[in-house]
C-alpha cells in the first residue's frame, strides 16, 4: 500500500508541477510572444519615415484591418 501511495503522490506532483509550467507560460511567456509578433508584422505593412530617430526606431504608419490609420514605431532598417 505504501508504494501506491507513493506513485499517487509522484504523480500528483508531476501533475502540480506541469500545471505551474503552463500558467506561467500562458501568463508571463505568451503575451510577450504575441505582442512580439503582432509588432513585427505591423511593421512589415507599415510605410516608414526616411528619418531615424535618435534612439534607432523610425516613425512609420499602417492601415489596420479596421481602415483605421495606426501610428507605431518601428526598428530602423536602414
Amino acid at each position: 500500500m505504501k508504494e501506491a501511495t507513493s506513485e499517487l503522490n509522484m504523480t500528483l506532483m508531476v501533475v502540480i508541477a506541469v500545471g505551474g509550467l503552463v500558467a506561467f507560460f500562458y501568463l508571463t511567456l505568451w503575451p510577450v510572444i504575441r505582442n512580439n509578433v503582432y509588432q513585427n508584422t505591423a511593421c512589415s505593412k507599415a510605410i516608414c519615415e526616411n528619418t531615424k530617430n535618435a534612439d534607432g526606431s523610425v516613425d512609420c504608419h499602417y492601415e489596420d484591418d479596421k481602415g483605421n490609420t495606426v501610428d507605431i514605431l518601428c526598428a530602423w532598417k536602414g
